[in-house]
Parts: structure tokens; C-alpha cells; sequence
């Protein structure tokens, strides 16, 4: 494969291959050939190309001694095409020695796993006891657990008792019913000097409440009025008059007395 197309129709094959899916590996190879003859394989493109294929890709192009760009971004470098071959192609004898040698590896690690595991259920048997050992031991056990549990809760007890004598013996002199009869006494005497306090201040405060009545009565206006006097104010704006020069003939007048009020009408000022 050469020429100006030789390229384009690499990069369209590998396409093809990709598209199809069931491949394990890609050989790019040809025999040998001048510089010109191997030039699409130094193409930018097809090295591109192959350097993004998802299958392993080996690069056979030209003799031994021969390299291209398509040589190192190729997955593997074959000298020759029937080397390429040979080595995505294992041979029959070599596939079955390197079987023959797993299947002794694996054997020899299931013997060596199985006699582990021997001595270990040998060590396991020697160290296990007889179970009717094992009750026995915890019977002992469960024995000797009762009676420290007597002797503690005995000792409890002992202690318990001595702590209420002394208390039965306080609560006995402490009769609450003597306790009851001064308390009540107390609170007789109490209620006895709270009433009649109150009652003091209830007749202060009565004295005090007369008193300001009666000075507040003196200083009101309406005591004036019950001695003859008069409020008189215009209307209709309801001014107190203190001055005859601020009324004219005519303004009406508001006149309160002790006993009602007044509407009157000014005929004369003097």
C-alpha cells in the first residue's frame, strides 16, 4: 500500500475495524520499500488515529531496520510482518507449558492452604476442653458468686439497721403534735396583732380622709358659691368675666349660683 491515498485508506480501515467491534488486536504492516513508498505511514493524521484506537494496534511496516511515526504510537513495534504474527499469535506448545506450570502452582497452593488449615483444626482439638469441664468450672463459679452475694447483702442489712435506730429514736422525741400546739399559739398571737393593727390603720387612715375632705371643702369653689357668691361667664365662648370694661350691651352672659345657673343679658355696664 502506497500513494497519496494510502493514508486516508488506513485511517478509513481502522474505522471500519472499530465499528465492528469483535476485534482483539490490529496489524498495520508492509514489506519493505523506499522512503517515498513508506511515506503515508509518517502521515499526522493516520498517526493521530491510530494513537486513539481503543484495540491494541502493532506496527509492521517495512524491514528491521525501517521506522516510521506509525513505530511509536503504535501500542507495539514488530520488526517484520510475519514477526507481528508471531507475537500477537502465542504457539500451541508454549500456551499448554504456560498451563501445565499455573496448573502446578495452583495445586501446590491448595496443598499448602489445606495443610494450614490441618494444623490449624489440630491446634483447635488439642486446646478445646470437655464441655461437662466447662459447667463444672462455671458451677464453681456460680457457687462461690451466691455466697458473696448473701454475705454482702447480709452485711447491708446490719448496716442499714444501725442508721435507723438512732433515726427512730430522734423521730420519737421530736413529737410533731407539741410542735403543732405552739405553732397554732404562734399563729393566734399573730392574727390577733394583724387584726388589731389593721385596724389601727384603718382608723388613722379614716382621721387622715376626714380631715382632707374638710380642707378640700373649704378651698372649693362651690363652698364660695354657698356663700353668695356667682361664677358669671360669656358666652358663647364660656369666658370667666373678671373685668365689667370687657363686655359690651348686649353679650350674654352664663351666671352660675350655688343652687343652678343663670342666663342673663347686659343692658348697662357701670
Amino acid at each position: 500500500m502506497q500513494g497519496a491515498e494510502a493514508a486516508g485508506e488506513i485511517i478509513a480501515a481502522l474505522r471500519r475495524l472499530h465499528a465492528w467491534g469483535d476485534v482483539d488486536v490490529i496489524i498495520i504492516a508492509r514489506g519493505g520499500g523506499s522512503l517515498e513508498d513508506l511515506a503515508p505511514f509518517n502521515d499526522e493524521t493516520l498517526a493521530r488515529e491510530i494513537r486513539r484506537s481503543t484495540i491494541p494496534v502493532v506496527s509492521a511496516v517495512g524491514h528491521e531496520t525501517d521506522y516510521t511515526i506509525c513505530d511509536f504510537v503504535a501500542d507495539l513495534r514488530a520488526p517484520t510482518p510475519s514477526a507481528a504474527a508471531e507475537l500477537v499469535v502465542p504457539r500451541k506448545i508454549e500456551l499448554q507449558e504456560t498451563l501445565h506450570d499455573l496448573y502446578r502452582r495452583l495445586l501446590a497452593s491448595q496443598n499448602r492452604c489445606l495443610a494450614l488449615q490441618r494444623e490449624r483444626l489440630h491446634s483447635l482439638a488439642a486446646r478445646f476442653k470437655d464441655p461437662r469441664r466447662y459447667l463444672a468450672d462455671y458451677a464453681i463459679q456460680v457457687d462461690d458468686l451466691r455466697e458473696r452475694l448473701k454475705r454482702a447483702l447480709a452485711h447491708r442489712t446490719e448496716a442499714v439497721a444501725g442508721r435507723l435506730k438512732p433515726l427512730e429514736a430522734r423521730l420519737r422525741g421530736a413529737d410533731p403534735r407539741r410542735r403543732i400546739r405552739e405553732h397554732s399559739l404562734l399563729l393566734a398571737g399573730l392574727e390577733k396583732n394583724l387584726r388589731g393593727g389593721w385596724n389601727r390603720f384603718l382608723l388613722e387612715r379614716s382621721e387622715r380622709l376626714k380631715k382632707n375632705a374638710a380642707l378640700l371643702s373649704s378651698l372649693s369653689p362651690l363652698a364660695v358659691l354657698q356663700r353668695g357668691y356667682s361664677i358669671t361667664r360669656r358666652l358663647p365662648e364660656g369666658e370667666i368675666v373678671r373685668d365689667a370694661k370687657l363686655l359690651t350691651p348686649g353679650n350674654r352672659l352664663d351666671i352660675q349660683v350655688a343652687l343652678g345657673r343663670i342666663e342673663a343679658r347686659v343692658e348697662k355696664i357701670k
